[in-house]
């Protein structure tokens, strides 16, 4: 083991965006180009044979990356959610996102835990599971379209547009004179369809920071600020990886704003604010058990839907339904929702939230990647590198109109038509606590994740 300083910053935020910084061992190094901006269209040889048992690369496809995502949102709610009490809210495909570019770079023992947390199979330099990822970008970032009449100058005019607005982008940004692994540029070019830009950690950290917070910004419309705070860069600092998520779109059944009137929402704590509550009757997808009741809030064209779960009004009711979610329980139950008449009451709410995921991810099963045994020699023979902290950033408004989200993830490494309903409509009144998930119909993937304690 060298003297080496090694330390990894991840920060996530609405987006994601990882930061990697590294030092070399002092002698001096030629330049080498960390790679084009544009993606690639070779893929990177694999570094290590597939394992017996490991699934054919060949039956591995947006779907398979989704599920993965998915298993670990749920392992990820579960850590997160019992280190905090109020409102919750985070991009769990942003960070499994921007942890998996980072996967690719990681080998030995490093390596396998990163790939238990991230419910991977293969070795990081098989480039199955990271083509799977790219398949699930490229569905996420293709909108489908959808036209509607408008007059102009007294002429009537077909106009198409997207039915939602969702970009997912990565970056890297990483030292100009250190040599990189070509192989892992070009996966992360390829598989993740990062751009890479080259600057100067060594002499200008502070304008590379701007040059990230900048990215980050433009990508999330501004939603996410400052997402790699001052001091988070260094001179040590050698690569940043990042990933940026921005959601916006409309309810497929808007709530009228007539409709909007104050109610009481009731805390944990058994007191009650009183907010402003949506209301609408309307068919929407239902599930209920003795502990929860789920709905399935589409957006338009049914591309994406907020899944709202309602703990029953019981003692224990919360803490039993995050556990459901956490095991794989819950997810499982709402594939079956039905088609029913339900009368909903839903609080408008808003919710902005940094996490320091550090601990989170560590206590989840990967210690090794923050620590100096780390090994992430695949990113570049040059210089030792582990992750030194990891922050989140994430932003969400719901309203009568539909919902907005964004968020961003940095890790910085351094040195060192309905049939007739005869039933009365079903009731759901989200008028306490409840946890919520945004979704990606065709490819199952959960965008987003969060619990509302108080919406005031």
């Amino acid at each position: 083991m060298t003297n080496n300083a090694r330390g990894l910053l991840l920060v996530l935020c609405f987006g994601l965006m990882f930061t990697m910084a590294g030092c070399s061992d002092g002698s001096p190094q030629p330049e080498q180009p960390v790679a084009s901006p544009e993606p690639t269209t070779q893929e990177a040889a694999p570094a290590e044979t597939q394992a017996p048992g490991d699934p054919e690369p060949s039956n591995l496809d947006m779907t398979t990356a989704a599920q993965q995502a998915n298993d670990f949102a749920q392992r990820f709610f579960a850590q997160v959610s019992s280190e905090n009490n109020g409102n919750l809210f985070f991009s769990p495909l942003s960070i499994h996102t921007a942890l998996s570019m980072t996967y690719g770079g990681a080998r030995g023992e490093t390596a396998r835990q990163m790939a238990e947390v991230l419910a991977f199979n293969l070795p990081p330099g098989e480039g199955a599971e990271h083509a799977a990822y790219r398949q699930l970008l490229e569905a996420l970032n293709d909108a489908p379209q959808t036209t509607f009449d408008t007059v102009q100058d007294g002429q009537r005019t077909t106009v198409e547009r997207p039915v939602y607005d969702l970009v997912v982008a990565n970056r890297l940004w990483g030292q100009q004179d250190l040599g990189w692994d070509p192989g892992y540029i070009e996966l992360t070019q390829t598989e993740y369809l990062a751009g890479v830009e080259q600057v100067d950690f060594s002499s200008n950290a502070e304008g590379a920071r701007q040059a990230i917070n900048q990215w980050v910004e433009e990508t999330t419309r501004d939603r996410i600020k400052n997402l790699v705070p001052a001091g988070a860069i260094d001179a040590l600092t050698r690569l940043v990886l990042a990933n940026a998520i921005y959601f916006k779109a409309n309810w497929a059944d808007e709530f009228s704003e007539s409709g909007t009137q104050e109610a009481p929402f009731h805390l944990a704590d058994g007191s009650s604010v009183d907010v402003a509550t949506m209301h609408q009757s309307e068919t929407f997808g239902y599930a209920e058990t003795a502990d929860w009741q789920a709905l399935a809030l589409p957006y338009e064209r049914n591309a994406l839907s907020m899944l709202v779960v309602l703990p029953a009004d019981q003692e224990g009711a919360l803490e039993t339904t995050q556990a459901q979610l956490a095991s794989g329980e819950l997810l499982a139950a709402l594939e079956s929702m039905n088609r029913t008449r339900v009368q909903v009451w839903l609080p408008k709410f808003s919710i902005t939230q940094e996490l320091n995921l550090g601990g989170s991810l560590q206590a989840m099963g990967m210690p090794l990647a923050f620590s100096d045994r780390a090994d992430f020699s695949g990113m570049t023979p040059e210089a030792e590198l582990s992750i030194s902290s990891a922050l989140h950033k994430a932003f969400i408004e719901v309203d009568e109109k539909g919902t907005e989200a964004a968020a961003a993830t940095a890790i910085v490494m351094s040195l060192t038509s309905m049939p007739i309903e005869q039933e009365p409509p079903k009731v759901f009144r989200a008028d306490r606590p409840f946890l919520f998930l945004i979704r990606h119909n065709a490819s199952g993937a959960i965008l987003f994740a969060g619990r509302v304690m108080d919406p005031s």
